[in-house]
Parts: structure tokens; C-alpha cells; sequence
């Protein structure tokens, strides 16, 4: 989610993270007390591989930047980033409009009503 400054005048976030480190800790949250550690091993590897610190992966930071309208499409029953993650990048933005998708997953807001689907878009 960031952007360059460019002429956009409609930005749509579908089946996104607020906070790449939320989401590490959200899939790690299962191991009891390895949990931190894996988070924490993970963390290291990315910024290794990638030179990046997952804590600076966050658009909730950067998402009130913005001043042109934004949809943020989201799962219901997202398994891998949870659907908290779609409220808080509306918090974060007063320009935002959320639609939460009713028994979508990940990555299937389309296919779950691509006829709706293509209403909210156009609206």
C-alpha cells in the first residue's frame, strides 16, 4: 500500500494487512510459548532477506496519508489475516469505506459474489 505520489483517484485494498507484525504473531499464536519465539525468528529472517523490519510494514501508519477515497475489501472468515486487520486500517483513515465480505476467506471476496462484487466496486 504505498503509494508514489501519482494521479489516483480511487485506491482498493482487498483481503489486506494493517500490520505485517500482527499478522506473524496472529500465525505463530498456536505454539504456546514458542510463539514469541518464532515471531521473533522470523522477524530476523525478513529483515535479513528482505532488509526490512516487519514492524515498518505496517500501512495503519501511513494509510491517514491519504486523502483519496479507499474501499478496504475483507473476508469475513479470513484464516490468514484477520478480518481486525480490515477495522483497523478504517480507523486509521477518515476517508476509508469498509466492506466486510459475509463467509469470504482469504483472497475469495471475488468469488464469493462476483455480481455484489462488482456493484461495490462501481459504487
Amino acid at each position: 500500500m504505498i503509494l508514489a505520489k501519482a494521479d489516483i483517484d480511487l485506491l482498493i485494498v482487498d483481503s489486506s494487512y494493517a500490520s505485517l507484525e500482527n499478522v506473524i504473531k496472529h500465525h505463530y499464536r498456536t505454539f504456546g510459548v514458542l510463539g514469541p519465539v518464532f515471531t521473533k525468528m522470523t522477524n530476523i529472517i525478513i529483515l535479513l532477506t528482505m532488509g526490512v523490519s516487519p514492524k515498518n510494514v505496517a500501512p495503519e501508519n501511513i494509510i491517514d496519508n491519504y486523502s483519496i477515497p479507499i474501499f478496504i475489501i475483507h473476508g469475513e472468515n479470513d484464516k490468514q489475516i484477520p478480518v481486525q486487520e480490515a477495522y483497523i486500517l478504517k480507523r486509521n483513515n477518515n476517508y476509508a469505506e469498509l466492506w466486510i465480505v459475509p463467509g469470504a476467506n482469504h483472497g475469495t471476496t471475488y468469488v464469493s459474489n462476483p455480481l455484489i462484487y462488482q456493484e461495490k466496486i462501481k459504487e
